[in-house]
């Protein structure tokens, strides 16, 4: 226990560091619930209007947390410009068309 406390035994703190299965569940619901809402209207949001959980109280991780955030946005609004950019097929443009050579 001593060796413990002192930092001599290296396996076991970084065995530590890694989260428990509870609490990346509760981050993986974090993320489905902010990106639902990215995807519903991905222009009107921002970062300033995102209530950081308690548990994202270490700056590194939430400023991970916010870019991983920021890039999920980024990404439906391109997503949502390139589905206005394609051009809407009429029905006379489904009707393929034969060309006069092939029936030759």
């Amino acid at each position: 226990l001593e060796a413990l406390c002192r930092g001599d035994n290296k396996k076991i703190s970084r065995k530590n560091r890694r989260p428990s299965n509870t609490q990346r569940a509760e981050y993986r619901e974090l993320v489905a619930r902010h990106e639902a809402e990215i995807r519903r209207d991905p222009f009107s949001w921002n970062k300033e209007s995102v209530i950081v959980a308690p548990f994202l109280s270490n700056p590194t991780r939430t400023l991970k947390f916010i870019r991983r955030l920021e890039s999920l946005a980024v990404d439906a609004r391109r997503r949502s410009t390139e589905v206005a950019d394609v051009p809407q097929a009429t029905s006379a443009s489904k009707i393929p068309q034969r060309s006069t050579s092939a029936r030759r």
